[in-house]
């Protein structure tokens, strides 16, 4: 089976170079939440009071299953796509979405990134107890 979400076949790609980006600073620039998700009437009510509504938009919202109330945690779409642009589906006619899964690579990244650090950390640490320990 293939899953073309995520084709990785390296037949299939060209101009492959090492990221180089600190993926840890990009990361901490997201903002996590915690919200509660509006009804389907309190979502007209506010798009067509900023006028932000769209036929479009509100045929979309009509889609969505409401969690009315509903806890939970996540991320503001609009915010993401300032700094993963190509991790957030949408536009402002219809409904904004985090593809969490292209999220992925950018946090594999950052785990290596503050591996390493933690290393030369270590390291450092090991050059300075040998320094102050006492001599025989």
């Amino acid at each position: 089976k293939i899953f073309y979400s995520g084709v990785s076949d390296e037949r299939f790609k060209k101009k492959i170079k090492n990221y180089v980006e600190n993926a840890t600073d990009l990361l901490n620039q997201i903002q996590i939440c915690s919200f509660e998700y509006k009804s389907y009437s309190e979502l007209i009510n506010y798009l067509r009071r900023t006028s932000l509504v769209s036929k479009s938009l509100e045929n979309e919202a009509r889609k969505l299953p409401y969690l009315e109330g509903k806890a939970s945690v996540g991320a503001i779409a609009q915010h993401v796509k300032k700094i993963f642009p190509s991790c957030v589906n949408g536009s402002d006619d219809t409904v904004y979405s985090i593809n969490w899964v292209n999220l992925i690579p950018y946090i594999i990244k950052s785990i290596q990134d503050l591996d390493t650090k933690l290393t030369d950390v270590k390291n450092r640490l090991k050059t300075v107890e040998k320094l102050l320990a006492p001599g025989p």
